[in-house]
């Protein structure tokens, strides 16, 4: 699913450094939401995907509005997602009873359904094409009708999804969010 998260920020000619880093903090937040406030599965699962789009935004931010390159941007926030993800936690795990989401075959089914979802989007539709053309050369792609930045921002927040959904299986999984997760 991570590998999912990879490819989609690539596509388009981008490179994600802290997407282990903001999956790490993602699992931290499902863990609380779940065990420390007591949330619902689906609402704990529901809020960690828009928290981890919400973080996110600063990524668009800094490469799109910004121009700062994709490598450089996210490197600096690796340690910004590190530090955000200790301070929230006290520096420690957070550990979690036994979820039904990481045992197999769920585990499995969800990976097979991020595959399936990624698999359409990227060769099914135009917005895929459009994402490899950018890939290929931005300046054409730019040139030939497509909104560069619409498409690297879509690209962006879809990542943002896997990565969330990585946080919550590896938690699940591991029945803690674990900081070097």
């Amino acid at each position: 699913i991570f590998a999912l998260a990879a490819t989609v920020s690539m596509a388009p000619d981008g490179f994600d450094m802290s997407a282990g880093t903001l999956g790490t903090f993602s699992a931290y937040v499902f863990a609380a939401l779940y065990l420390w406030f007591g949330a619902p599965l689906w609402l704990a699962i529901v809020l960690t995907i828009v928290f981890t789009m919400v973080m996110y935004l600063l990524t668009m931010f800094l490469i799109l509005v910004c121009k700062i390159p994709d490598m450089l941007a996210t490197c600096a926030l690796q340690f910004v997602h590190a530090g955000l993800g200790l301070a929230f936690t006290g520096g420690s795990a957070v550990s979690a009873a036994s979820m039904n989401i990481g045992k197999s075959p769920y585990i499995i089914i969800i990976m097979i359904l991020c595959v399936v979802v990624c698999w359409v989007l990227l060769e099914r539709t135009k917005h895929g094409r459009y994402l490899y053309a950018m890939g290929g050369n931005k300046t054409a792609a730019k040139l030939s009708g497509i909104n560069v930045k619409k498409y690297r921002f879509m690209a962006g927040m879809f990542a943002a999804v896997f990565i969330a959904v990585v946080g919550i299986v590896v938690t699940s999984r591991n029945s803690a969010a674990q900081i070097n997760s």
